[in-house]
């Protein structure tokens, strides 16, 4: 593999001259405030379905929540799961999450009693699985993405709240190119809007975004510009917030300080993907959208730092730095009112606000 950055042709890509018009935002001071999680395990799944409930997941095993916004936090290894990496969590309320482990066997539990107890939902021992990342798009119906398996990303899918799954026919899958696959950095490598669509990317020898309008029975490609070509490039993470409104990041997680194509957006559904005029600083693994005070700021943040941008300064404003705090994965509650994120060494913090 050269090593060298590969840049696709940038035919789908165009830079907008006129800044979309949102909501009128109000001046912002933003900093992390970080807390004792009790633990000092690497965590990269996060899950906040209301403003006091936060779900994280991480390796040897390790689930941590609260219940009361980060006063208090339960820290447990799951019990027979101790050797599990869990990189991806999606949390339905306070009792109701789910977790998915990376590597083989792939393995993922259900709680519905607030992590008393787990249920082993899925488990599957096979050459070369390796599953990445969950989104849901409702309360029953969610999927799972994991790399290629006999060439063809690997994917699962729930019609029952994540109580059994099954696997997508081989000729439903799309093709992956030979050194393509995911990031298991942030279990943001995809998402969905109800009712229907779905959307994931990849990483190493190209970077591509996958678009599904029909639940993951058919697929369409879309090249990028994006940072790709060697093992540790691509996109890792992306997210829509409506059904036209699109997020693309990542970069080189081997240098967090690289520069290049490591950010782009989409404003029709992601049949096109355009180029802001300037980038985050060095790699980022997670973006997600936060909207205090209905002002709407991306948030992206990576093991070298974290940034934001407010999203009416798009194409062309600058990202600002969150410090430098190191964080693998980020999520927001339903309505973008809270934020938190978590990394390595057992790393949690909570977004604080303080109106300039």
């Amino acid at each position: 593999m050269s090593k060298a950055l590969l840049f696709l042709p940038l035919l789908l890509f165009s830079c907008i001259t006129k800044p979309v018009k949102y909501k009128k935002e109000i001046p912002l001071s933003l900093h992390w405030e970080l807390q004792d999680s009790l633990t000092d395990v690497s965590f990269r799944g996060i899950s906040v379905p209301n403003e006091n409930t936060v779900w994280v997941s991480g390796s040897k095993g390790t689930i941590l929540h609260t219940l009361n916004g980060g006063i208090s936090w339960i820290s447990d290894t799951i019990a027979g799961y101790s050797y599990a990496d869990f990189r991806d969590v999606e949390a339905f309320d306070s009792s109701t999450a789910i977790v998915m482990a990376i590597g083989n066997p792939a393995v993922i539990l259900k709680t519905k009693d607030g992590g008393k107890s787990w249920n082993q939902v899925f488990y599957k021992k096979q050459d070369g699985i390796f599953l990445n990342s969950m989104t849901f798009l409702n309360d029953k119906n969610g999927f799972v993405v994991g790399d290629p398996v006999n060439g063809r990303f690997y994917l699962l899918r729930t019609t029952d709240g994540g109580e059994t799954w099954d696997e997508f026919t081989e000729n439903t899958r799309p093709q992956a190119k030979d050194g393509e696959y995911m990031f298991a950095a942030s279990g943001t490598c995809i998402t969905g809007i109800y009712p229907s669509d779905l959307w994931f990317v990849s990483g190493g020898s190209t970077a591509r975004v996958f678009h599904s309008e029909d639940n993951g029975n058919h697929w369409v490609i879309k090249e990028t510009p994006f940072m790709s070509g060697l093992t540790s490039t691509g996109i890792f993470s992306v997210l829509f917030t409506d059904d036209k409104t699109g997020y693309c990041i990542g970069g080189d997680y081997s240098r967090p300080d690289s520069t290049g194509i490591t950010f782009t957006y989409t404003m029709d559904g992601g049949k096109t993907w355009l180029q802001p005029g300037r980038y985050p600083q060095g790699y980022r693994s997670c973006i997600k959208l936060f909207e205090p005070g209905g002002s709407p700021v991306l948030i992206a943040v990576g093991r070298g730092g974290s940034s934001f941008l407010k999203r009416s300064k798009l194409p062309g404003g600058d990202w600002k730095t969150l410090g430098d705090h190191g964080f693998y994965t980020l999520d927001t509650d339903p309505d973008g009112l809270v934020a938190w994120a978590a990394g390595s060494d057992g790393r949690v913090a909570k977004l604080i606000i303080q109106n300039d």
